[in-house]
């Protein structure tokens, strides 16, 4: 179980999914079982979930959890090498971090429209939503860049924010995107911020 959660983290991952992943391997584990020892990685911080942003709180609750990991090395114990969802994850700790202990109004969601479309982060502040932020390794990729945008573009019509972001290991800069002005800034110029 522990393995699979590491190799889909910073993905979305519904426990029945895992459930009948772990089926399908032959564990012969209930549902039940299944729920309840993620609940105590959940508790002993082993991993923690994102929602996807919804209007209402059945919304929100019904959806299928985006998975973090709270050490990111074991990421490296289990031989995974994507440097896209490394930072996704650093980036998801940190906004954790600045709820806990900076900023306790605030909520961290992602979203995902009908096409598959995805914003990595949406944070809110008394249910308004604040800031759009994309995590993207590698934004020389014009394919990546360009999926990357349209997502965040989106989101942003649809949810009327206006401070977009798109954090990235080393690139820094501002264009405009679609008439949406986009910030780019490098992760480690981030986490000083």
């Amino acid at each position: 179980m522990i393995k699979s959660l590491v190799r889909n983290f910073a993905r979305e991952l519904s426990v029945r999914k895992l459930y009948n992943f772990l089926l399908s391997a032959n564990v012969s584990l209930s549902k039940t079982k299944v729920y309840e020892y993620f609940s105590y990685l959940q508790d002993i911080n082993f991993v923690f979930v994102l929602r996807k942003y919804g209007k209402g709180v059945r919304e929100v609750e019904g959806s299928i959890p985006k998975i973090y990991l709270t050490d990111i090395g074991f990421v490296t114990l289990y031989g995974v090498d994507d440097r896209g969802r490394r930072i996704e994850n650093v980036v998801a700790i940190e906004l954790l971090r600045k709820k806990n202990y900076l900023k306790p109004l605030l909520e961290v969601y992602y979203w995902k429209d009908t096409s598959g479309k995805e914003v990595d982060f949406v944070l809110t502040d008394r249910m308004e939503v604040k800031q759009l932020i994309q995590v993207c390794y590698d934004i020389d990729d014009i394919l990546t860049k360009e999926r990357e945008l349209k997502s965040l573009v989106k989101a942003s019509k649809e949810l009327g924010c206006s401070d977009l972001l798109v954090i990235t290991w080393d690139y820094e800069d501002e264009q405009v995107f679609k008439n949406k002005n986009i910030r780019y800034v490098p992760l480690w110029k981030w986490l000083l911020e």
